[in-house]
């Protein structure tokens, strides 16, 4: 584990054998964790991560541009922009017609394509692969369309080429929302 007080820049850095890193200055107080397009952090968790809107919130600070799925230039210069997916936006060009290069799928459920999912409890070697393998199935997935994340028997349609996007996807759509970035 590696613990962290105050701000910090991992770019290029590859944490692909450590569990965890907490943030460590305690509620109150920002802390920036800024990271790159060569960061790796493996399935390494990151914990103490406060959420929300407040000035007391914490930054995760990604420093490399993206390309959005419609093909949009966002250069790392400006603040990203963020497209939330809940219920009511599935589509099959959910990714395809983003202009922002931030994806949060706070419908997807990832333990629906993994029953025994658990981001904190796996082993780090297996728990990676785990997620890769769920995050392609609720991609894919036709079949069920409560589970997956158009809303009909379509795939997610791709980005187009050179598509260099974040894409946010939760454990579980309950009360765990342990998130995973990719």
């Amino acid at each position: 584990m590696i613990e962290l007080n105050g701000n910090r820049d991992v770019s290029g850095g590859e944490f692909l054998r450590l569990d965890e890193l907490h943030l460590d200055d305690g509620s109150g107080t920002r802390q920036t964790l800024s990271a790159n397009s060569t960061t790796s952090f493996g399935a390494m968790e990151i914990d103490g991560f406060t959420l929300g809107s407040a000035d007391t919130t914490d930054v995760f600070y990604y420093k490399s541009d993206l390309r959005s799925g419609n093909g949009t230039l966002k250069e790392a210069t400006a603040d990203f922009g963020l497209t939330v997916i809940g219920s009511a936006q599935r589509a099959a060009d959910i990714i395809s017609k983003d202009t922002n290069g931030v994806i949060d799928f706070e419908t997807s459920a990832l333990t629906d394509f993994d029953s025994d999912l658990d981001f904190t409890a796996q082993d780090a070697t297996d728990v990676l692969t785990d997620i890769i393998a769920a995050v392609r199935a609720i991609l894919v997935e036709t079949s069920d369309t409560s589970k997956n994340l158009t809303g009909n028997s379509s795939a997610v349609a791709p980005g187009e080429n050179n598509t260099d996007a974040l894409l946010i996807f939760y454990e579980s759509s309950a009360s765990d929302f342990d998130a995973v970035l990719i």
